[in-house]
């Protein structure tokens, strides 16, 4: 009987430690309930209103700076104005796509917002680049920025011509190399 008694409890102890605590369980559908509710609008409160509110870009624009990169190479000086009712916390992030046309080589970058922004705050960010554009007639860069919570921001575009068609080199292939990021707040 004691030899009987003892295999049970054994078989319990096994049991037991082979199950999921409860607190894990929890903390296993917490996590589902957070994803779902990632990229959802943010609500501000006014007034003691709510109302959905989000990150916005304003402007865009560019300028081509005049320190070289490498030969055949553009440096550009991507300025994006925003206005962030929620403010940015740790985590969000800034994103440039760039894409050459006509033969639509591309890719992008993603740049940390080092410092938190308050909310209510309108600022720029700036973003430096080198492009070589090869022969390629047109840059198109669309920038966005994402908050710590994961809500994206409206899209910005802006096309730049090549500055250099009458030095094309046909053998350069489209490319860029990314330079520096620059946050003011207004």
């Amino acid at each position: 009987m004691s030899r009987a008694l003892t295999i049970i409890t054994f078989a319990l102890l096994v049991i037991n430690c082979q199950s999921t605590p409860i607190s894990q369980e929890f903390e296993g559908q917490e996590n589902v309930s957070q994803a779902s509710e990632e990229n959802q609008p943010t609500t501000c409160l006014t007034n003691n209103q709510s109302d959905e509110c989000a990150l916005e870009l304003n402007t865009i624009d560019y300028e081509l700076v005049e320190t070289v990169c490498n030969p055949y190479e553009t440096v550009v000086d991507i300025s994006t104005g925003f206005f962030t009712p929620a403010g940015l916390g740790d985590g969000s992030t800034s994103r440039i796509d760039w894409e050459f046309q006509p033969n639509g080589n591309g890719g992008f970058w993603t740049t940390s917002i080092d410092q938190p922004v308050a909310p209510n705050t309108t600022g720029t960010m700036n973003m430096t680049g080198c492009f070589t554009f090869g022969n390629q007639e047109t840059l198109r860069i669309t920038r966005t920025i994402k908050d710590e919570l994961g809500n994206v921001s409206n899209e910005m575009v802006i096309e730049v011509e090549n500055p250099n068609k009458s030095k094309i080199n046909a053998t350069a292939k489209a490319a860029f190399e990314y330079q520096s990021s620059f946050l003011s707040i207004n």
